[in-house]
């Protein structure tokens, strides 16, 4: 499944244009767009459902704008569920997401992503981390936090567009590279 990455750019900005620019209704936006991609992806039914011909469109856009409707999501994205239908895009809609979240992310400053340990961290060592990342960026962080034993100690810090590595096993990874080379 090849996708139109510009068409999808274009659609996610338009969403982001047309939505309140409040952290609600962003997020709000963002669940909905997951929701749709996750039903496409793994449900058989809505998949036969949005893509059967035997359907109407209305009835599809009916559909889809009844989910609006009982979720907590603004009105203004109603014409996006024109267009997917139209254009037959559902199938689009995770990388539509994916572009959705980053560019609601540098309307509301905030950066999500994973903070992960070797074992179940200190909440004052989380926050002194947290704090110093968001010091050194300017922004702030609404980390994920998990455990992997795999790290060996120390932390990873995977952001969108950065990777902070302070394990054990990038630094025995590393070494290992440099004796090989040599």
């Amino acid at each position: 499944m090849k996708v139109n990455k510009e068409l999808a750019r274009k659609l996610s900005k338009k969403i982001v244009f047309s939505v309140p620019k409040d952290k609600e209704s962003l997020s709000a936006v963002s669940d909905f767009l997951g929701l749709l991609g996750v039903l496409y992806k793994k449900e058989p039914k809505f998949r036969d459902f949005v893509l059967s011909p035997f359907v109407s469109n209305e009835q599809k856009k009916l559909f889809i704008k009844s989910l609006i409707q009982k979720g907590n999501i603004p009105k203004e994205i109603e014409f996006f569920v024109d267009e997917l239908i139209d254009l037959n895009l559902l199938r689009i809609v995770g990388e539509i997401k994916r572009l959705f979240d980053y560019e609601s992310e540098k309307i509301l400053s905030i950066y999500k992503g994973k903070l992960i340990f070797a074992k179940e961290p200190v909440k004052e060592l989380v926050d002194e981390i947290i704090q110093r990342v968001e010091k050194v960026l300017n922004r702030k962080i609404e980390p994920e936090i998990s455990v992997n034993e795999a790290l060996i100690g120390g932390f990873e810090l995977r952001l969108s567009g950065l990777v902070l590595d302070t394990s054990v096993r990038s630094v025995l990874q590393n070494l290992s590279n440099k004796v090989k080379s040599l």
